[in-house]
């Protein structure tokens, strides 16, 4: 549909606005037609279909079976240690945990003995991925301490150039007495 967009319109523009109008009115007309021959069309169907319908008896619906409900266990997805070490950070034990409070959690809920050679690299990743933040031997998840202890981060972060185990500025001796490419 169109709109004038004249402010004074002409005897002719107002007349072939009502003639587009009148084309658009015949249109509505055609379409309302067939709308109320479909619905008398429908209304007779269901009708007859009412009419010749027998009473069938219900299907009894099939009980939901869940793990609540039945007692069935489902299998739960093995969770990883990453997951489980920061699991372990958002425990109401504290903000700060050693890493053998870490290792206890894991072995309790793993039901395993877990071995501290297997938890270090894992912090150390965490650590290199922002997800941890180390203070002597304690480790803490850095979202709780941005909220707990504000700026602690930006404070004990290592200087440009490297992590806190490259600042020792010692020469590392090599075991190969001969110099090679990797010295």
């Amino acid at each position: 549909m169109g709109v004038m967009t004249q402010p004074n319109p002409s005897l002719e523009d107002v007349r072939a606005r009502r003639r587009q109008i009148a084309q658009e009115d015949r249109e509505l007309a055609f379409i309302e037609e067939g709308l109320l021959k479909l619905a008398q069309r429908w209304e007779s169907l269901w009708k007859t279909a009412e009419d010749h319908a027998e009473p069938v008896a219900r299907v009894r619906e099939r009980p939901i079976v869940t793990p609540l409900v039945s007692g069935i266990s489902i299998p739960q997805k093995a969770k990883t240690k990453n997951a489980l070490i920061i699991e372990a950070l958002t425990q109401p034990r504290g903000l700060w945990q050693t890493a053998n409070q870490i290792r206890d959690y894991l072995a309790k809920e793993t039901g395993k003995d877990v071995r501290m050679s297997s938890i270090s690299p894992a912090l150390t990743d965490l650590k290199k991925s922002g997800t941890i933040a180390r203070k002597d031997m304690l480790v803490a998840l850095a979202f709780r301490l941005e909220k707990e202890e504000p700026g602690f981060l930006n404070e004990n972060e290592p200087p440009e150039g490297g992590s806190d185990a490259e600042q020792d500025s010692r020469p590392v001796q090599s075991p190969n007495p001969t110099g090679t490419v990797f010295d």
